[in-house]
């Protein structure tokens, strides 16, 4: 035996399956891919397929990929680890929508059972605010009841001062509803 550094274990050679990270964006890709627009460009779907081995026997290394496109292995590596982390961003959005969607109609359906004469479509003129909250609302494109819990951020309306907001929670608030968190 010789004193010098001592042996290293020889690394496991690399499969051409694919790693934890490929299968869940694969699995993102197949679930979403009808209700979410998930690339940018066809070009950078066809990289992903390729590199997920989507429509082909197995996945491709970056090296058969960047022969194919004439780019760089890093350019490859870079437009994968971009387009991942795209899909993930866009399926985690979609899905915070829906739930959004989701409370959103379990709220309507809650207001309606405490008064059915309710109509979400309902036009704001018929609520009575005053005259400012209504031209500010309307000004932002509001005209339904619907359209003014759905707002994204009623704090940025123009000209939307602290008593037209109250006024307008407390209308809302009498019918079991409640404005958009504007961090959502």
């Amino acid at each position: 035996m010789s004193k010098g550094k001592p042996q290293k274990e020889p690394r496991p050679p690399r499969t051409k399956t694919l790693d934890e990270r490929g299968r869940e964006i694969l699995n993102l890709i197949n679930g979403y891919q009808d209700k979410v627009e998930l690339f940018r460009t066809a070009r950078e779907r066809d990289i992903v397929f390729m590199r997920l081995g989507i429509g082909y026997t197995e996945p491709l290394t970056f090296k058969k990929i960047s022969d194919e496109f004439l780019v760089s292995i890093g350019r490859i590596s870079q437009i994968c680890a971009k387009a991942f982390r795209i899909i993930k961003n866009r399926v985690f959005l979609y899905e915070k929508e829906k739930e959004r969607e989701k409370r959103l109609f379990e709220c309507i359906e809650k207001a309606k059972a405490g008064n059915k004469d309710l109509d979400i479509l309902m036009n704001i003129s018929e609520f009575n605010f005053s005259t400012k909250t209504n031209n500010c609302l309307t000004g932002a494109g509001i005209t339904t009841i619907y359209d003014l819990i759905n707002f994204k951020d009623i704090n940025r309306i123009r000209n939307l001062g602290y008593k037209s907001y109250c006024e307008i929670v407390d209308k809302l608030n009498t019918l079991g509803l409640y404005l958009r968190d504007p961090k959502e």
